[in-house]
Order: C-alpha cells, then structure tokens, then sequence
C-alpha cells in the first residue's frame, strides 16, 4: 500500500455484538467479499437510500405549492410583521 493511500483512508472501529458479526462473516462470504468490502459496501449502500430519502423529502417540501404559502403569509395574523422591516 503507498503512502498515497494511506493518506485516503481512515479507520473506522465499531464495537457489534457476536451474532451480528457472525452475520456479517457470513454474508460476506456468500458475496465472495472479505468482510471490510461487504461492510463498506453495506455503509455505502445505507447512505445513498439516506440521501434518496431526504432528497425525497426536500422534493415534496419544495411541491407545495406558492398558493398555501402565500394564504398563510398573506393573512392577517402575518400582516404584523409587515411593519417590522
């Protein structure tokens, strides 16, 4: 390994319980991966479904549509701040 990739990398160390980490060997090993490249390959997988899921998010957020905000700043319970600036 070069010092380049040494640099690239750091070490993560988790703490599991036994059976989870039989699992995980076994798994692994029906992949035909060592268990560092399934559990990377597992993190990776958990992250992107994460980003999918807070990109679905911010996608409906962002459908709402500009009728329900401008009802709800246009009222006049809002009309209060207007003065403020």
């Amino acid at each position: 390994m070069s010092d380049v990739q040494r640099l690239e990398r750091a070490r993560l160390s988790i703490d599991v319980e036994p059976d989870l980490r039989r699992q995980i060997k076994v798994t692994a090993a029906l992949h035909d991966l060592s268990v560092r490249d399934y559990v990377i390959a597992a993190l990776r997988r958990a992250l992107t479904a994460e980003g999918s899921e807070a990109g679905e998010e911010s996608r409906a957020w962002s459908s709402l549509s500009d009728a329900v905000f401008a009802r709800d700043w246009n009222s006049e319970e809002a009309s209060v701040y207007d003065d403020l600036a």
